[in-house]
């Protein structure tokens, strides 16, 4: 319940009940990891799901999908902020 009061703010029309019931779900499926990153090895079961159920037409490479989160809670203290090909030409504001 916990993680479900601080991911509320993201799924405000959700029933905090059903929020907290399907992390509790996904926890003892394996599906919820302590860490922010989707790793290579987790993104690459997820275009399968994805050209399943007609939700792509085509597989994505894992580099053009996936960035490195930023280290804001220290979950990739270890690794250095990465920028992204997609990034390339675009400035800051």
């Amino acid at each position: 319940s916990e993680i479900a009061r601080l991911e509320k703010n993201f799924f405000p029309d959700t029933d905090p009940d059903v929020l907290t019931h399907t992390i509790a779900t996904y926890q003892r499926l394996g599906c919820w990891t302590s860490h922010a990153e989707i790793t290579r090895e987790a993104y690459e079961n997820l275009p399968d799901v994805f050209l399943y159920s007609g939700i792509i037409s085509k597989r994505h490479d894992y580099h053009l999908c996936v960035v490195t989160p930023p280290d804001v809670t220290g979950l990739c203290a270890n690794k250095p902020l990465q920028s992204h090909p997609r990034d390339s030409g675009r400035t800051k504001d």
